[in-house]
């Protein structure tokens, strides 16, 4: 299928931008100038084709506040970045974390790549991700430090495959 097969959400102002000929999926929280944000959470997202073909663009970007998100059984194709999660916090309730990836697919980029692309980066106190069954280039993710000059942040994901024997 292309477009978004199912989503579901207990937030109460969650940004989802899908562009139709070129689908990425963007979920962040949305804030008020106080900083007072909403998060987005709780969410489930499927059977998806997402294929971005700008180089500026990720298949799948998690920024600010979002937490508790499944993805699964998606295809994912980007010159930017397969997916990209920036946490966009100091505090641990603005973190975002507990997010987990089953069973997708981030197609590897050949053509057209930007030259630093990664098939996943983490940035900003991005935790708790989980990818379980996922296919990827093992040795495209990156860590990227958000504010280089106090790197304080934590990162981390968790990769786990599963072994069939008949």
């Amino acid at each position: 299928t292309n477009g978004l097969s199912a989503f579901t959400s207990t937030a109460s102002r969650v940004i989802i931008s899908v562009m139709l000929s070129l689908l990425s999926i963007y979920i962040g929280s949305v804030c008020d100038p106080d900083n007072s944000c909403n998060n987005a959470y709780n969410n489930t997202i499927y059977n998806n084709n997402i294929t971005t073909r700008n180089a500026s663009s990720y298949g799948i970007r998690l920024s600010n506040q979002v937490s508790n998100n499944t993805f699964y059984n998606n295809r994912i194709s980007s010159l930017g970045a397969g997916i990209m999660i920036n946490g966009s916090s100091d505090s641990l309730a603005g973190q975002t974390r507990r997010n987990t990836f089953i069973n997708d697919t981030i197609l590897p980029c050949s053509v057209a790549c930007i030259d630093n692309y990664f098939d996943i980066i983490i940035t900003a106190n991005a935790t708790d991700i989980t990818f379980l069954n996922v296919s990827f280039n093992k040795s495209r993710i990156a860590f990227v430090a958000h504010d280089t000059v106090s790197a304080t942040e934590k990162n981390n994901i968790t990769i786990q495959w599963f072994l069939d024997i008949n």
